[in-house]
């Protein structure tokens, strides 16, 4: 979902910068920040992830809870 977010110059250019360093669009450092954020304070569940051959593979879930 799109919508609207101010924030000061300081903050968005602090983002926009570790962004850059990342390779991210300031969007999904954002977004990767939020995601951290709601995991360490238990709101968003960690990514389910299984081994195979020794490669680590990360199953997602839709929006109605199914993988």
């Amino acid at each position: 979902k799109a919508f609207p977010l101010r924030v000061s110059v300081e903050i968005f250019e602090a983002v926009r910068l570790w962004s850059d360093d990342e390779l991210r669009s300031v969007n999904a450092q954002i977004e990767y920040l939020l995601r951290d954020a709601l995991r360490g304070a238990g709101r968003l569940p960690r990514p389910l992830s299984l081994m195979v051959w020794g490669v680590r593979i990360r199953l997602v879930q839709d929006d109605a809870g199914r993988r």
